[in-house]
């Protein structure tokens, strides 16, 4: 009787992970499928304790069949890794960049801001900035970062903080969520950067996710300074749209199997914040911050210029590699 109630389980457990990836992938054709790939991860821990069921029943079709589909869904989950930046050497970091959605009930500014300050970044790129709220948290950051880009007038915007000048800036409004993005032009090193900071669409308006992430494509195609995008994406590393966005933009990711939300629970599920840098660049660090007050974690990533000297702020600018 045990043997067939596991041997149920085992093969329950496999048709239902093997639907769920199917639907997965019908993802191109209707967004809202979309969903069950930010799970992959999970779809594939439930293969591979389905596929040691089969092992100690002994069942060969069972075995077969929760170890192809196991087998498929870890092919699925290292895709991300073929949009990974090239890594560079540890000694040779020249920008780093902080991406942190600070939400809209954080009640830790301060300690957001001294960590923030803490982390030495060159570029710190904000979502979720609200109005007035949001006010003693720059005030506390301008000595730190003097060049501000903020768009938060309709109070749920964006900020992009500099220790550089701030040649020029933009934004993209979206519907209700607006800005979709900014963007600022950043004197780096004798040279012109471009770092974006976004915030799609949340993943429960699959839609809109897909028509944000196409705008972007465009706008990224159309950039050709180096360029760094950075924010709140509410995509997962599986996901259709965001394995889209890395192939047709060129941009390659710098965290892949990382978790950055729920940021307020002990152990986070998903990575949504991201950070992208245009072949230019390559990863010489990235890590995921502590908890200060807000639901998702911080990314930082320390970014190497490809193809030429690095140069750093001063002798100690990097000799701590994690201050964070």
């Amino acid at each position: 009787m045990a043997r067939q109630i596991l041997t149920w389980f085992a093969a329950s457990a496999s048709a239902a992970i093997t639907l769920a990836t199917a639907a997965g992938l019908l993802a191109p054709l209707d967004p809202r499928f979309e969903m069950i790939n930010h799970f992959r991860p999970y779809l594939m821990a439930g293969a591979l304790i389905a596929f040691l069921f089969a092992l100690l029943l002994r069942s060969q079709r069972l075995v077969a069949a929760t170890g192809s589909i196991a087998a498929a869904i870890a092919a699925l989950v290292a895709i991300p890794l073929l949009y990974a930046a090239p890594s560079a050497p540890a000694t040779t970091p020249a920008l780093r960049v902080v991406t942190f959605n600070i939400w809209n009930g954080n009640r830790m500014l301060p300690d957001a801001a001294k960590f923030l300050i803490g982390t030495n970044a060159d570029v710190v790129v904000l979502q979720e900035v609200l109005c007035a709220a949001s006010d003693p948290l720059f005030e506390a950051l301008r000595p730190a970062y003097p060049h501000i880009y903020r768009a938060s007038e309709r109070c749920f915007g964006q900020a992009i903080l500099s220790k550089h000048p701030i040649l020029k800036t933009g934004r993209r409004d979206y519907n209700y969520r607006a800005p979709l993005w900014i963007w600022a032009q950043i004197a780096w090193q004798g040279r012109t950067i471009q770092v974006t900071g976004i915030h799609l669409a949340h993943p429960t308006r699959p839609r809109d996710q897909a028509v944000n992430v196409n705008d972007l494509i465009g706008y990224m195609n159309a950039t050709k300074l180096p360029h760094v995008i950075a924010g709140d994406f509410n995509l997962t590393p599986y996901s259709w749209l965001l394995t889209k966005f890395a192939h047709t933009s060129g941009m390659r990711r710098l965290a892949t199997y990382q978790r950055s939300w729920p940021g307020n629970f002990a152990f986070p599920a998903f990575l949504i914040d991201h950070i992208f840098a245009s072949g230019d660049f390559a990863k010489a660090d990235v890590a995921v911050g502590p908890y200060i007050g807000s639901d998702h974690l911080p990314v930082i990533a320390d970014l190497a210029l490809r193809g030429g000297s690095i140069a750093t702020s001063g002798p100690d600018r990097f000799s701590a590699r994690r201050p964070f």
